[in-house]
């Protein structure tokens, strides 16, 4: 049985190799307006990504992984 490859990305596991790679906020901030702007158009995508930026950018101030 294949697989079926999602058309929304794994957000999560990217914040997540972001934070592993030692991104700046900066960074990450840079890489949250970028894919916000691509997905101007899904509500859903939006709320996920304003969660994860919470969330990660946050952590970097704690130095913790999410």
């Amino acid at each position: 049985m294949s697989k079926k490859k999602s058309r929304y990305p794994d957000l999560t596991t990217i914040f997540q190799n972001c934070l592993n790679r030692g991104c700046t906020p900066e960074q990450i901030q840079d890489f949250t307006d970028r894919t916000r702007r691509n997905w101007l158009d899904n509500p859903s995508m939006l709320a996920l990504i304003d969660d994860l930026e919470v969330r990660y950018i946050t952590s970097l101030g704690e130095g913790k992984e999410v």
